[in-house]
């Protein structure tokens, strides 16, 4: 309990993903390959600052069928701590599946959540501990609202980092931002929670997000800190699956934060590790460490 560590709250999910080999045809069979593969938000950034070198407590939501027998599996070779998670009997783990389109980029996506709703309020209060003697504390949007709630009345002055999981449940977000240390949202995610629809992030970033992000896919990443602003261009690549590239990017800037950078090298370290996702087919590239931030870092002037 003394060695700082990064307590991540969220989803565990089985990821299906389905590439397909031509153009898809709507209401009709694809012809393509589908691939199996560990995802969920909060999983996917534990096992990435895992890979950083980084002390990770994950709490999650499992059943103890074959899907979460692989979460725990790799979770513990990835030297993620599961011990405060919720194991439940008899329950399917959460199950993802997405389908990507000839570019390789999302064109539909199914979640089943069903799960979750047994990560309650009642449970979350017997974290309370943990999550406060956390160096920092990474949430999402799969979360229910009112644990969201809870975890932020139980400790009101930890330092928190959210990512809006889906358009859909960005908006739970909504009455928590003034809360949040660093905030990271796309575009779509952003446009559902900022009701003013500016989504340039001057209003949204006045909202209370000491640190705010949003990321546009391969197009750029606006940073808002208070009156600061400042865009980023990603590098062009060919992009095999882009479906874990968020979860990449947030997992840089917590990095970032950690090794005590400067907040403009954030988003920077965010960039390499999302570039280094989307060019494999699994939601965590199994490449990534801390080698290749440091080695960036050292090449920055």
């Amino acid at each position: 309990m003394n060695e700082p560590y990064i307590c991540v709250i969220g989803a565990s999910i089985i990821d299906l993903t389905g590439f397909s080999k031509n153009q898809l045809n709507e209401n009709d069979y694809n012809l393509g390959v589908i691939k199996t593969s560990l995802g969920g938000v909060a999983r996917n950034i534990a096992e990435i600052l895992s890979r950083l070198d980084l002390k990770v407590k994950l709490i999650t939501v499992i059943g103890d069928d074959h899907h979460g027998k692989l979460i725990m599996d790799l979770g513990n070779k990835s030297g993620i701590d599961l011990s405060h998670s919720l194991i439940l009997k008899n329950k399917a783990t959460a199950l993802n599946m997405a389908l990507l389109g000839s570019d390789n980029s999302l064109a539909m996506g199914f979640t089943d959540l069903t799960i979750m709703e047994k990560l309650s309020v009642d449970f979350i209060k017997t974290k309370k501990e943990i999550i406060g003697k956390a160096a920092i504390v990474v949430l999402e949007t799969n979360l229910h609202v009112k644990v969201l709630q809870q975890i932020i009345k139980d400790n009101p002055y930890q330092k928190y980092v959210l990512d809006t999981a889906s358009g859909p449940t960005a908006l739970r977000a909504k009455n928590i931002l003034s809360n949040l240390f660093i905030l990271k949202t796309n575009e779509l995610e952003a446009a559902n929670l900022i009701t003013d629809k500016e989504t340039d992030g001057k209003n949204f970033g006045k909202t209370g997000a000491q640190h705010l992000f949003i990321t546009g896919g391969n197009k750029s990443v606006k940073y808002f800190c208070h009156e600061k602003q400042h865009e980023y261009l990603p590098n062009k690549i060919k992009a095999v699956n882009t479906n874990g590239a968020g979860d990449a990017f947030l997992s840089g800037v917590i990095y970032g934060f950690i090794k005590k950078l400067i907040p403009e090298k954030w988003a920077l370290l965010g960039l390499v590790l999302a570039e280094k996702t989307a060019q494999h087919q699994a939601t965590v590239h199994p490449e990534i460490n801390a080698h290749l931030l440091d080695k960036f870092l050292s090449g920055l002037k």
